[in-house]
């Protein structure tokens, strides 16, 4: 997330926790916290084994009314493993809107 513009937040996915832990994450970015105003823009990226549950939070995301998806782009990145050694992984990042009734539009 760029310190630029508070209105745009990235959430990078791991396959280390549930679609769960994710949706309560990205819930509390679209509607906000008492501590926090709601972000106008969500940007998930995930790689490999996490790419479903990026299709499954913006999914939930989008069937709960908190956001509408403006952008989904896949891509392909090089990785460099432990050993040194770079190889190829999917990578799928999506941009939701914010249509939940706590942001303004």
């Amino acid at each position: 997330m760029g310190e630029e513009d508070e209105n745009v937040a990235l959430m990078k996915v791991t396959a280390k926790k549930n679609v769960g832990f994710y949706m309560r994450a990205a819930a509390s970015f679209l509607r906000g916290t008492e501590e926090k105003k709601p972000v106008q823009e969500l940007r998930l990226t995930a790689l490999g084994e996490a790419i479903g549950i990026v299709a499954a939070v913006a999914s939930r995301c989008e069937k709960e009314g908190l956001a509408k998806m403006k952008e989904v782009k896949t891509d392909y990145a090089d990785v460099e493993t432990s050993n040194g050694v770079t190889r190829g992984c999917s990578q799928l990042q999506v941009v939701l809107l914010n249509t939940s009734s706590g942001a303004k539009l």
